[in-house]
């Protein structure tokens, strides 16, 4: 888990990092369900993290950028294929994703805990 959230945070900081993105850009209005599935059933499938990180992270982007190699069964929300556009589509699922595990984490961890799990 640590690596696939090391590897996440460098995703996410360079988007973070990138200019805003302008209107004509811009896919709309998010991840889909063909995205959000996706990553869902690639998660699912990889029970390992390191093996979950490397199948799964990128995918999304890929389809959207319409690389060779990425899934066929993804459908793209973003229709112009610009990196700036396809690469906030994917942070969006894994940031969503991050917040329900954190959420779920929370539940459980006793509370002297929670501090430090929300600090780290």
């Amino acid at each position: 888990m640590r690596r696939a959230a090391r590897g996440l945070s460098i995703v996410l900081i360079g988007m973070l990092l990138s200019p805003p993105v302008s209107g004509e850009e811009k896919s709309g209005g998010g991840p889909n369900a063909s995205e959000k599935g996706w990553i869902a059933a690639c998660l699912k499938d990889n029970g390992d993290e390191a093996t979950a990180f490397s199948a799964c992270v990128g995918k999304v982007t890929g389809a959207c950028l319409g690389l060779e190699d990425a899934p066929k069964s993804i459908k793209s929300s973003d229709k112009n294929g610009h990196p700036r556009s396809c690469a906030p589509v994917e942070g969006r699922i894994w940031d969503d994703d991050l917040n329900r595990w954190y959420g779920d984490a929370v539940k459980v961890v006793p509370a002297e805990a929670k501090d430090k799990l929300r600090d780290a």
